[in-house]
């Protein structure tokens, strides 16, 4: 296969704007246009960026590369990407954004499954999502800012999505009391949507035809307390709930070369099975279980959700 790097970043050297690009990525989008605008200046500095690919050529994992940029002395190992899923060609990434979006906005339409035009959502989203953490990871003050502004702006964007479906939403915080007295356990709700023209739910109160979304950059550290949110919102409303997962990947770079999983299968089938039920689990990019029995029926695509599921969900 011809080099990741030699098809999308052709780089000659030039100084990749570390400020500028902070700048642009540093707050949350008001619209997926403002985005995507903010995409394609990103890969527009990474094209004249030397960057050199890492490829990965063992275990599950060989569709994807890890990136290193080299500022002077300072050498960057960015995340992982997906080559199959990942559309650094600008103009690839401008045509298939047009489609995919407009075969999205005002969808109202409940189908079976997600057609070749939707299936494109996929990509794109990863695309937008991955090129927003490199730039971070390039441009952020440090390590750890960068991962944070990555996990707000991936948030960020699936907002943006569901706006552009017309669909209502907003991040909650519910108050679950806690004992007799005045103190209070807070949890909070990265988004609840509603088919009507705003969500039901307060604080104090679930109303049960709202949809809660848990929206997280990976399942990682995090799949445990999405089942017991849910055990615990059902107890203390004394009815169901609608909550479901939506993760943009679960793969982590390990050290310098390599590429692990952090998808825990077992604990994610034990918590489906014997826990609570979630709604519904999808990514951008799942894990390879999605192809697997019982798991293909448990992991789906955020274009499954687009395209039928969501509607069915409202």
């Amino acid at each position: 296969m011809e080099s990741f790097q030699k098809r999308v970043f052709s780089g000659d050297g030039k100084r990749f704007h570390r400020e500028e690009v902070w700048q642009l990525l540093k707050n949350d989008f008001k619209s997926l246009g403002e985005a995507r605008d903010a995409v394609r200046e990103v890969l527009r500095q990474l094209h004249q960026t030397t960057i050199r690919e890492i490829p990965i050529t063992r275990g599950p994992y060989k569709s994807y590369c890890l990136l290193r940029v080299k500022f002077g002395r300072e050498e960057i190992f960015v995340r992982p990407i997906n080559k199959i899923l990942y559309l650094a060609d600008l103009d690839m990434f401008r045509e298939a954004y047009a489609i995919a979006i407009s075969s999205i906005v005002g969808q109202s339409k409940r189908r079976a499954h997600a057609d070749s035009r939707e299936r494109l959502i996929d990509s794109v989203l990863y695309t937008m999502s991955q090129t927003i953490g490199i730039g971070l990871d390039l441009s952020a003050p440090n390590e750890n800012t960068a991962r944070k502004h990555a996990g707000l702006r991936f948030e960020s964007l699936v907002k943006q999505l569901f706006n552009s479906l017309g669909v209502s939403n907003e991040k909650l915080s519910l108050n679950l009391p806690v004992g007799d007295g005045e103190n209070a356990y807070s949890c909070e709700i990265d988004r609840v949507l509603s088919s009507g023209s705003q969500i039901s739910s307060v604080p104090d109160e679930i109303d049960s035809s709202d949809v809660f979304f848990s929206i997280k950059t990976t399942s990682k550290d995090r799949m445990t307390k999405i089942f017991t949110d849910k055990v615990l919102l059902e107890q203390f409303s004394g009815h169901r709930i609608k909550l479901a997962a939506l993760f943009l990947h679960d793969v982590q770079r390990s050290g310098r070369s390599r590429i692990s999983g952090t998808f825990v299968a077992n604990n994610f089938r034990i918590y489906q099975s014997h826990l609570t039920e979630l709604s519904g689990v999808y990514y951008l990019d799942p894990p390879p279980h999605i192809k697997r029995d019982w798991f293909k029926d448990h992991l789906n695509r955020v274009s499954d959700l687009v395209a039928s599921d969501l509607w069915h969900m409202l």
